[in-house]
């Protein structure tokens, strides 16, 4: 009879995937937004975790929208907004997700009297996109929680409708954000985070190598032990914890070597500031549009030259977007752009 070793391991891990962007039929009517259908509420945890992204799409969308939003529309939403805030709105979802969603009601006469905004979260369609299914619960299907209304028509006078706007990039039916390419690079700046906090609460532990002096370990044991050590002592989540071994006499203990990583620090530093580039390169932005600028300083030539070329390039195509959308609508829409003054005085720009 063989001896058995009783390992006993705990420890909170959190496996953290970048989940893939797919659309994904199912036997229901609507087309899942990924292959859970959380792939929205994936990008706005990323949002409210990732501080180079939350700056980026805020910039972005304070771009685009400009000094002021110009509206023909009368009438406000459902929810007292004037239609400048909705579109707003509208393109903050357009930056964030990829696309976005307006409700549209039509008084007796057929006219358009409220535009709504819909938070694109919430929105499902089906294949032949002539249906909505608006839900805020789509981790917990339940179908009494669905709502459906048809989807814009421009050949029918549709009395209640969803006008849904899935963006350029897209070749299937959800959206899919202009940095799809730099989740990756997210989920890299997250998890360097996560590493950085739990050394520090976890007083900055150094790797090791842990050597079990008994030779009559069988491989089973050892593959158990390695996986359970693996589990709950590797990665970003468990930064800095430390390993207790209880077990062998004197002779047989487990023995700890310490190993300090060559320049550890510099390593991870390359790897964030790599993943930042490839976040900016994704929203095509120099980081001085930003303000971060620390390498040449900060002058209004650098600036005006970096605004222009991506007003004319990125933000500027957005805005034509969003204009030709609405003007399905019967809304013209104008954005005014910010009236950039370089103050030599306090040696800032002021929008």
């Amino acid at each position: 009879m063989s001896n058995e070793i009783e390992l006993n391991f705990a420890a909170i891990v959190n496996d953290i995937k970048v989940p893939e962007i797919v659309d994904k039929k199912t036997n229901r009517r609507y087309i899942n937004w990924g292959k859970d259908n959380k792939f929205p509420d994936y990008i706005f945890d990323s949002y409210l975790k990732c501080s180079d992204l939350q700056a980026l799409v805020n910039q972005l969308t304070d771009y685009i929208c400009g000094e002021e939003i110009e509206v023909d529309f009368k009438y406000r939403s459902s929810d007292d907004e004037y239609l400048a805030d909705v579109i707003r709105r509208c393109v903050f979802d357009y930056v964030l997700f990829g696309g976005f969603a307006v409700e549209g009601l039509r008084s007796a006469d057929k006219r358009i009297v409220r535009l709504n905004y819909i938070n694109v979260q919430n929105v499902r369609t089906d294949e032949d996109l002539t249906t909505a299914f608006l839900s805020n619960k789509w981790g917990s299907y339940s179908g009494k929680d669905i709502i459906e209304l048809p989807l814009y028509n421009k050949d029918e006078n549709q009395d209640h409708f969803i006008f849904y706007y899935r963006g350029k990039i897209t070749r299937n039916i959800n959206p899919i954000p202009i940095y799809a390419g730099a989740l990756k690079s997210i989920e890299i700046l997250n998890n360097i985070r996560d590493f950085h906090l739990n050394n520090l609460n976890n007083g900055f532990s150094s790797a090791a190598i842990i050597n079990l002096n008994d030779g009559n370990i069988k491989t089973r044991e050892l593959k158990e032990i390695k996986e359970k050590i693996e589990k709950n002592f590797c990665g970003t989540r468990n930064a800095g914890k430390f390993l207790l071994l209880n077990g062998g006499d004197k002779e047989h203990e487990a023995t700890i070597l310490k190993l300090d990583a060559n320049n550890f620090g510099e390593q991870y530093y390359a790897l964030q500031d790599s993943s930042k580039e490839d976040l900016f390169v994704a929203f095509r932005m120099n980081p001085i549009l930003v303000g971060v600028n620390v390498e040449t300083g900060f002058s209004k030539e650098e600036f005006e030259n970096a605004y222009s070329l991506y007003y004319a390039t990125v933000v500027k195509p957005i805005q034509n977007e969003v204009v030709s959308c609405f003007k399905k609508l019967g809304v013209e829409v104008e954005f005014k752009p910010f009236k950039i003054i370089y103050n030599y005085q306090i040696n800032r720009l002021i929008f």
